[in-house]
């Protein structure tokens, strides 16, 4: 279709996106290139450019688009300044560019405008930029928010498998994993044979969370199944090799774990999140220190803003007994992701090694006040 029709834009755009799903980077960046040199560019084609461009570690590039593309939503938004999802999707092209108040601000006024009609999208969307933002409480406000329109839309859907998928990620987001676990089983099972990878291994894992660790194990033993499966028949599939991976790491299959990690970086070479997640259990395991930091350094250079990259480099030195340089990295951690337990557990143990006993139990108590439970992918997921 596109070589039908050079120039049409949109079509350049589907194609980019089916290249970005499959992580085919460089032919989604060509695609998107193309289309932004065509009359009249529409912001959705410099945003998803500017998620390419973040992939591929061109971070000036990226910067670029992303402004590109709020500087095309704010004139749309003065021709419709009471067009509430001109206004939502202002906020997420802010969000994607990091401009967090700004993002909180835009997304209220789109939230107002919409008034009975704002979705749980927007909710959602409003909940991440106060997270990031560092206001957890209010993220959490709007997290439930969104979740009692989530449950809505599964009563009004009873048969929408969908719908009971997205209520157990929404429950995912306040850390009900009970819940997370019965909404995700009830769109499992009325999707049946169509239920993605990814609902699998979120109910294995809410399952571990939520204390039913027999049902959780039998769970990922049979996504272990369904993976192994899908890469027989797509070996060059780059998400099922990272969730097998993941899996694997859960079932204390560490050297298939291992395999699956470089079979990641090799197809992908900028899947940032394999090489740290394989650096990191090397760190935690106490093995191959020195190339386990070289990985996650080398995640860092992919995205160096990761919190939980940041963590893992902090960790590692803490394990290499270089307890000065694990603090100020796991302070530096803190600063971009702070709502991570994990992170406030590992800057009370470097306290406590350095025998400062008063700051490790203080860490160790704000740690325990945040939502408890370390996700599958919390060192960098992708799953789709």
């Amino acid at each position: 279709c596109v070589r039908l029709q050079p120039e049409n834009g949109d079509l350049k755009y589907k194609l980019a996106t089916v290249y970005r799903e499959l992580r085919y980077h460089e032919k989604a960046q060509d695609q998107l290139e193309k289309a932004i040199k065509l009359p009249s560019p529409k912001p959705e084609w410099f945003l998803l450019l500017g998620e390419v461009y973040h992939t591929l570690a061109k971070r000036t590039e990226a910067a670029l688009a992303f402004e590109r593309a709020i500087a095309l939503l704010r004139e749309q938004q003065e021709k419709l300044p009471e067009d509430f999802l001109v206004w939502a999707v202002l906020g997420e092209a802010q969000s994607r560019a990091k401009q967090y108040a700004d993002a909180v601000e835009t997304l209220r006024k789109a939230i107002a405008l919409a008034g009975e009609k704002a979705d749980f999208r927007v909710l959602i969307a409003m909940a991440r930029a106060l997270e990031n933002s560092g206001d957890s409480e209010a993220a959490r406000e709007q997290y439930l928010k969104a979740v009692a329109l989530m449950q809505k839309e599964a009563e009004e859907k009873p048969k929408d498998a969908d719908s009971y998928l997205r209520l157990g990620l929404g429950y995912q987001s306040v850390h009900d994993f009970t819940k997370e676990a019965e909404e995700l089983s009830e769109g499992i099972e009325l999707a049946g044979g169509a239920a993605s990878y990814s609902s699998h291994v979120a109910l294995a894992d809410s399952l571990d969370k939520s204390g039913k660790l027999e049902m959780a194990k039998a769970q990922f033993q049979k996504i272990y199944s369904l993976l192994s499966e899908r890469i027989k028949e797509q070996p060059k599939d780059v998400l099922a090799h990272y969730m097998l991976a993941n899996v694997c790491e859960r079932l204390d299959k560490h050297d298939e774990c291992e395999q699956q990690y470089k079979t990641v970086m090799k197809l992908d070479p900028y899947f940032a999140a394999a090489y740290n997640n394989l650096g990191y259990t090397w760190i935690e395991r106490n093995l191959n220190l020195e190339e386990g930091m070289e990985l996650v350094r080398k995640a860092l250079e992919l995205e160096p803003d990761s919190g939980a990259y940041i963590d893992s480099l902090g960790w590692g030195y803490f394990k290499q007994g270089k307890l000065d340089k694990a603090l100020s990295e796991l302070q530096r951690a803190l600063k971009a992701e702070i709502a991570d337990p994990t992170i406030y557990d590992h800057i009370g143990d470097v306290y406590k090694a350095k025998n400062m006993i008063e700051e490790a139990i203080e860490f160790w108590q704000k740690g325990a006040e945040k939502p408890s439970g370390r996700s599958l992918c919390r060192r960098g997921c992708a799953f789709p």
